[in-house]
């Protein structure tokens, strides 16, 4: 009997540093973790500060007239924003249900299109600020 006790002592004594040493892994990755976590959270919010920084300078840029030398791509903006403008004021009034239908999905193709085009808008001003060159603060990489 006093034998059997020894050995259960010995596994304890043994299997205590091994449970410390993973007790003490577990925590340091769990600081890992969440200090990966918060270092990635700065990143993402540095970048959509630096991607809405650039898109209000495009804007910036297109409102003044600053982007000298950029008359094709300032067109094709303006050609854009003419048919945002155009998708927006077009109403049409309904009397029957099939025209409402007709109404309704057209709405929906506009919303679509509108969508689309608000988008492409936004590349285009993000592109305008790296393309004007009185806009530069840092060189472009």
């Amino acid at each position: 009997m006093p034998e059997v006790e020894r050995e259960k002592n010995e596994s304890a004594a043994v299997s205590s540093p091994l449970q410390a040493f993973w007790k003490v892994f577990l925590k340091k990755i769990a600081i890992s973790r969440r200090l990966l976590w918060e270092e990635l959270k700065r990143l993402k919010i540095k970048r959509l500060d630096l991607a809405k920084a650039d898109l209000r300078l495009g804007e910036k840029a297109y409102a003044t007239s600053t982007a000298d030398g950029q008359a094709e791509f300032v067109s094709r903006l303006n050609e854009v924003t003419r048919r945002v403008a155009e998708l927006r004021q077009e109403e049409v009034e309904t009397v029957t249900f099939g025209e409402k239908a007709k109404a309704f999905a057209t709405k929906i193709a506009k919303a679509v299109q509108l969508g689309a085009l608000q988008l492409k808008r936004r590349r285009m001003f993000r592109r305008l600020r790296r393309k004007a060159p009185s806009l530069r603060t840092t060189p472009v990489r």
